[in-house]
């Protein structure tokens, strides 16, 4: 005669599947952190490869970020300089794109699809200039003496269009500039190509380059 488990052992079996998956589950998340936070790395390592592509053959003057001219653009548009060196030269803009996961404008940790567009990263206004540039028409590579420790571009907290300076970042579109979205921080891509994680909130206005 075969013997049955008894109730007992069933309900030891499953208390220690759930135990196992109380163990397993925060691992596999992190795992998927990480890995999210690596396409992130490589997305924006991208827009480093766009920017030092345009710089090659521009002299060393940065794109613009936007410009109020007819068409007007912003950095991720059609008609702004950049798309074109990282493959989306044929957008018309981002807001009409359908969403890819495998788009480099889409942090696959953000949950942040607004009808202003579909990107998750900000330009750093003091390099990448916009026509509100009033001391200064472009920026140059040899206005930037500390690369390594410059912003060019960090993840988009919200609604906030794309472009901020540094009184912008800590004023009262904060929440929308910035973003806690990778472990409590936000990931930066610098001015020499390197990538690297910040907490929310700790840039440094020096961080920022020239005065805007």
């Amino acid at each position: 005669m075969k013997r049955r488990f008894t109730l007992i052992e069933l309900l030891v079996v499953v208390a220690i599947i759930a135990i196992l998956a109380a163990l397993v589950l925060p691992s596999l998340n992190k795992a998927r952190e990480r890995g999210r936070t690596a396409t992130c790395t490589s997305n924006l390592r991208q827009l480093g490869y766009a920017v030092a592509s345009y710089l090659q053959g521009s002299r060393g003057i940065y794109p613009k970020a936007a410009l109020n001219t007819t068409p007007s653009f912003r950095w991720w548009q059609k008609d702004a300089p950049l798309p074109a060196y990282f493959g989306y030269d044929r957008w018309e803009d981002a807001r009409y794109a359908a969403w890819d996961a495998k788009n480099v404008l889409n942090c696959p940790a953000s949950d942040y699809r607004g009808s202003d567009g579909f990107y998750d990263y900000i330009a750093n206004k003091h390099l990448l200039n916009t026509w509100e540039t009033t001391r200064r028409l472009w920026t140059s590579e040899q206005m930037v003496p500390h690369p390594s420790s410059t912003l060019l571009f960090f993840d988009r907290g919200g609604s906030y269009w794309g472009i901020a300076r540094f009184h912008e970042y800590i004023g009262a579109d904060a929440p929308d500039i910035w973003t806690g979205r990778h472990n409590g921080g936000f990931q930066c891509l610098w001015a020499d190509g390197h990538v690297s994680w910040r907490k929310m909130g700790n840039l440094k206005k020096e961080e920022f380059g020239p005065a805007y």
